[in-house]
């Protein structure tokens, strides 16, 4: 049990160096310097969330086989590769390699860190602060990940190279912080259920045939389809935000400093709501945040970039609300022992909705100027609010 306690303290340290991402401000601004254009660039980061949606499931499935701390090992060490790449080979043809990784990474990390976390949690009886603890371990990965961009925009003028060779080293540490994690397997001698059963013997198609059949689960399908929607803008909207703020004349390590503080922000906000969200209806407050966002983006057609400032710092802290409240929510429709499959299988919807906006939007972007593309992508926000209407209706 005290292992397993300490995964808690090892959690929130993992939390801090995944999300040492040095470079996720600035890296749009690093294929523009290697004179990629916007059309190539979407379609890398549509190469990334393709080879995402491709792994979520089965790497889900085989974090809950093999442990999603070896699940999670393998995606560190996958994102790894990615950055020598991004260091060795700036070329499209290896660049396309390098997403492929790291959409690979995120893959086999998503879900089974979650899982991993909520999983111990629940060994320890403590499954209903989740929200709470979640929240707060939400407020530091978005500072960590600010702090970084601020760094990385700094490091920035010693060269590209020693942005991606701090981000290898922060991932070496956690990937030994990792390996050292009690693996947490609840409920090993009780009888499974039907739809756990079809997934241990790895027969997807039946286990969402089963899962299809209970209405339970089709709604929590549903809800997941409207999420992923809301992460076809958001996603989108905060890496295209660097060639908006590159448009509006900031220079790269601005533009890090800018989306630093935006992460700040959030960090704050997600650490002071989180508790009081915890007894709100989560569609209530979903819509809610949907709707803001859609409407602070009518203001991005005003050209100014102050104002392109603002909007982006409201929408990344909302969106991180939602995220927490959303995760939340899904956690406590999903059993313990196919937790890190389902979740994969969620974000399956998400990363699919998501590569084909990055398709689309990168050809838009090299045809209109971004503060109208930008505020095009509204139209998923959209679509995400029917979505949850509909959920709440049915539900």
């Amino acid at each position: 049990m005290k292992q397993i306690k300490n995964n808690l303290w090892k959690y929130t340290l993992y939390t801090f160096l995944i999300s040492l991402a040095f470079s996720r401000a600035i890296f749009m601004l690093f294929l523009k310097d290697k004179g990629f254009t916007t059309a190539q660039m979407g379609l890398l980061e549509s190469v990334l969330f393709v080879a995402s949606f491709v792994m979520e499931i089965p790497t889900g499935i085989l974090g809950d086989r093999i442990g999603r701390k070896w699940s999670v090992a393998c995606g560190i060490l996958a994102e790894i590769g990615s950055s020598l790449i991004f260091i060795t080979q700036p070329d499209f043809a290896w660049m396309v390699i390098a997403f492929l990784l790291t959409g690979t990474g995120f893959a086999f990390i998503s879900g089974s860190d979650r899982a991993l976390y909520y999983d111990s949690l629940k060994a320890l009886g403590k499954e209903g602060e989740y929200l709470k603890r979640k929240s707060r371990l939400n407020a530091i990965s978005v500072s960590s990940l600010g702090l970084a961009m601020i760094v990385g925009g700094w490091m920035r003028r010693f060269g590209w190279s020693t942005v991606y060779w701090m981000e290898i080293a922060a991932a070496l540490v956690n990937l030994a912080l990792v390996l050292s994690f009690k693996e947490v397997r609840l409920g090993e001698n009780r009888e499974v259920s039907d739809a756990e059963r079809m997934l241990q013997k790895n027969s997807m198609r039946q286990a969402l045939n089963y899962f299809m059949k209970e209405r339970k689960s089709r709604l929590l399908i549903l809800f997941m389809v409207g999420i992923g929607l809301y992460g076809a803008f958001n996603t989108p909207f905060s890496i295209y935000n660097q060639l908006l703020l590159d448009f509006h004349g900031f220079a790269a390590n601005e533009v890090a400093l800018i989306k630093g503080l935006a992460t700040f922000f959030a960090a704050g906000l997600v650490w002071f709501a989180g508790s009081f969200l915890e007894k709100k209806d989560p569609h209530r407050v979903l819509i809610s945040l949907m709707g803001l966002s859609l409407a602070l983006l009518l203001f991005e057609l005003s050209g100014l970039p102050w104002v392109a400032v603002v909007v982006y710092l409201l929408i990344d802290g909302f969106a991180e609300l939602a995220y927490v409240v959303s995760d939340n929510f899904s956690q406590e429709g999903i059993p313990s022992s196919i937790r890190a499959s389902m979740l994969s299988a969620f974000s399956f919807f998400e990363s699919v909705f998501v590569a084909i906006v990055y398709t689309l939007w990168g050809f838009l972007l090299e045809r209109v100027e971004p503060p109208l593309a930008i505020t095009g992508l509204g139209i998923f926000v959209v679509f995400a609010v029917l979505v949850l209407f509909r959920h709440r209706r049915l539900s």
